[in-house]
């Protein structure tokens, strides 16, 4: 936590105040608070980095997605699921285009369905593990550990929505 703090100090220095080497140092630091169990102040690190994105227009980055990944993250922990989901709907939204990172995609995909099923909306949670299940089959293929977990959520989306018949075809 002390180094990334002097690295922030150094990059404003070397780099401005504002500058990207400042947010991605943030990043840094806000990684190192939420695996201490930090979420608050990980927070509060991660939006004041994301704000410096805005001023300089640079909010399409993958570091900028990085960041918004870990901000939903904090919400996660901090059980404020619709707003991790605010966050993780973001970064779906910047790689959907792109669909190269698709590692990036299904996971960003996967939290967004357990975000939907945490919040009940077993139909939601449903629509974004099928879009997940499709990413894992491009990138790892139907045979991977991946696509049979995903396969697994969707079974327990679909039996918090009521559907055996569908819960049966995805456990089968």
């Amino acid at each position: 936590e002390d180094i990334y703090k002097r690295e922030i100090a150094v990059a404003k220095t070397l780099y401005g105040e504002e500058s990207a080497e400042v947010s991605m140092a943030m990043g840094n630091l806000a990684s190192v608070l939420l695996t201490k169990g930090e979420s608050k102040k990980a927070e509060e690190v991660l939006l004041a980095s994301i704000e410096l994105d805005h001023k300089r227009k640079d909010e399409d980055s993958k570091d900028v997605m990085r960041r918004m990944r870990m901000l939903a993250l904090a919400y996660s922990n901090r059980k404020e699921y619709a707003k991790a989901l605010k966050y993780y709907t973001i970064v779906e939204e910047h790689l959907v285009p792109d669909s190269e990172d698709d590692p990036m995609l299904a996971a960003v995909l996967n939290q967004m369905g357990h975000m939907n099923r945490l919040l009940g909306r077993p139909d939601r949670a449903i629509r974004e593990y099928e879009k997940q299940l499709a990413a894992v089959e491009r990138y790892y293929g139907d045979q991977s550990i991946y696509y049979a977990g995903v396969l697994q959520n969707l079974a327990e989306a679909h039996v918090a929505d009521g559907d055996q018949e569908q819960t049966k075809v995805y456990l089968d």
